[in-house]
């Protein structure tokens, strides 16, 4: 299977994402993830998800700026997400996934800290410790409310 093309059949089309897409996140982001290098992987996932999300949207043919857009990523992480991993949080969070990795990692090089002070949680960002044990100083007004800690 190669490239994309106009026209694919359901087979020619998942037979493009087993080669190409999973054939990237294994032999390209899988290293990332190995060697801990959180801000490339990420990057990459996210890019990858957007590419599918296209594909699972189609396009219209009419504007290239809409081939890939906001809403196609929410909307595929919206639907396809918890259906596949059996976490309803998606539904709820994925314009945040979005705004803050997506965005802020592809176009700012880092998360970006998303603020909103109407919302119950009004500072939502994050931050990769490694073998960190003392407090981590929170942005003003913010406070830790998840922990993950993942050890290799």
């Amino acid at each position: 299977m190669g490239a994309l093309k106009p026209g694919m059949t359901h087979a020619e089309a998942a037979g493009h994402l087993r080669q190409e897409v999973i054939g990237t996140l294994r032999h390209e982001t899988g290293s990332l993830v190995d060697e801990a290098k959180f801000f490339g992987a990420v990057r990459a996932i996210m890019c990858d998800i957007d590419y599918v999300a296209a594909l699972f949207a189609g396009w219209d043919g009419q504007d290239p700026r809409r081939i890939s857009t906001t809403e196609k990523f929410r909307t595929f992480v919206e639907s396809v997400f918890p259906a596949a991993t059996g976490d309803q949080g998606y539904q709820a969070f994925a314009g945040h996934l979005y705004a803050m990795y997506r965005v802020g990692t592809v176009h700012l090089r880092h998360p970006k800290q998303l603020e909103n002070t109407m919302a119950v949680t009004p500072v939502l960002s994050w931050g990769v410790m490694v073998e960190r044990t003392e407090d981590f100083d929170y942005p003003a007004g913010a406070r830790r409310s998840a922990e993950l800690t993942c050890d290799p």
